[in-house]
């Protein structure tokens, strides 16, 4: 970052001493050498750096570059969990960690997306994404195919698919209603399979799905019921569930003399009644 100084705080010979670099032409002081050249082409533009569309002169490659892939709409960094894309990797960065909640390399381990149409696995969701649209259009990407089976009817429009579906199959197609999405479906259900596949995180106890990673998080700390119904030896707390179980034991009666069972989430206040529950596992 440049250092701005008045000129007579700093005198002529010295600059070495507070490892500056002063503008010639405007007495601006900069830390480094390379930022006071980078600067001085604003004083003396650079052909080479100027744009061939709006004709705006730039101090560096690097900036004209950026410059020129927004006045082309090109998004070279896309995001593996949604279908945003942005001009420089650090616009990426800020996306994936405001709106999914961790960093760009943060991607979930040994998850395997499944195609409901041909069950192909992925490994990422963005490369099943791609993949789930080979199945409604064609290579080029100008038709729409026809998803029930045998049928080769094609067109490029999706109103003209829906009436195709419904005319030749008696089948309401169901759109996907993820919104960078054309995919088309048989039942409400498989789309809503289907949808599972855009998001990132997936709960391998329930249906639950997210492209958040904080809120996955919070929903695996929630836990899931069980079948049996776990009594707190303190209080008349009960519930199905292990996680808020733990959670109530922790809050409200950490200071007793607990004795858990190492099997499952069962905790007494009696040594003789874990032992007791302890039969239960033999």
């Amino acid at each position: 970052m440049p250092l701005y100084c008045l000129v007579g705080h700093v005198a002529e010979g010295t600059e070495h001493l507070f490892r500056t670099h002063i503008c010639s032409e405007c007495r601006r002081c900069f830390k480094t050498r390379s930022h006071l050249i980078e600067h001085m082409r604003i004083h003396f533009p650079d052909p080479s750096l100027q744009c061939p569309t709006c004709k705006h002169y730039f101090t560096s490659k690097s900036k004209l570059r950026v410059h020129m892939l927004r006045e082309t709409g090109q998004k070279l960094h896309r995001c593996h969990l949604c279908e945003y894309g942005a001009v420089e990797r650090n616009s990426l960065r800020r996306h994936l960690t405001s709106v999914h909640g961790h960093q760009e390399d943060d991607v979930p381990n040994g998850e395997l997306f499944k195609c409901p149409t041909c069950q192909k696995t992925f490994s990422q969701s963005q490369a099943l994404k791609s993949h789930m649209k080979s199945h409604n259009q064609t290579q080029n990407g100008q038709l729409l195919l026809c998803f029930h089976k045998g049928c080769s009817f094609q067109c490029a429009e999706k109103k003209q698919l829906q009436k195709h579906v419904l005319d030749a199959h008696q089948i309401e197609a169901v759109e996907c209603r993820h919104h960078a999405c054309a995919a088309f479906f048989g039942s409400l259900e498989d789309m809503e399979k289907h949808f599972r596949t855009h998001q990132a995180y997936h709960c391998s106890h329930c249906d639950f799905s997210c492209s958040n990673k904080s809120l996955f998080q919070q929903h695996k700390r929630q836990g899931h019921p069980g079948n049996q119904e776990l009594k707190c030896s303190f209080c008349p707390f009960s519930t199905l569930n292990p996680v808020e179980f733990d959670q109530h034991v922790g809050h409200f009666h950490a200071s007793e003399k607990t004795h858990h069972c190492s099997q499952c989430s069962f905790v007494t206040a009696h040594k003789r009644v874990l032992k007791r529950h302890m039969l239960m596992h033999t």
